[in-house]
């Protein structure tokens, strides 16, 4: 299940915006414990937009959250799906954010929770 939450106005090439929310989400759900529930959230701070996606599955071990949206870079072979992925969706993710003028980041606790 997906749910959302917020908005906010920003100005952005809706195209590379999309494509980046796509793979955010795209992302999400494959790493996501079945039966779970993916929110992406919008909010505004002052004159910054964030978007969150956030989703439910195995956690990030803290020495990789660092590499998360290198090229090429899947992760354990617990979180990878080889055969799906590429490893390029997350560096995309960063291009078009850093070409916004803004920044992609990544937490994941032990709970298992992935933003």
């Amino acid at each position: 299940r997906i749910t959302t939450a917020g908005g906010a106005t920003l100005v952005a090439d809706v195209a590379l915006l999309r494509r980046a929310v796509g793979n955010l989400v795209s992302n999400a759900i494959r790493h996501a414990r079945s039966g779970s529930t993916i929110t992406l959230s919008v909010r505004t701070d002052g004159s910054h937009v964030t978007i969150d996606v956030a989703n439910e599955g195995e956690p990030i071990a803290a020495s990789d959250l660092d590499k998360v949206f290198d090229r090429f870079w899947r992760g354990d072979r617990s979180r990878s799906a080889s055969e799906h992925s590429s490893g390029l969706g997350l560096s995309i993710v960063r291009s078009i954010v850093t070409l916004h003028g803004g920044r992609a980041t990544v937490r994941s606790g032990p709970d298992g929770l992935t933003v």
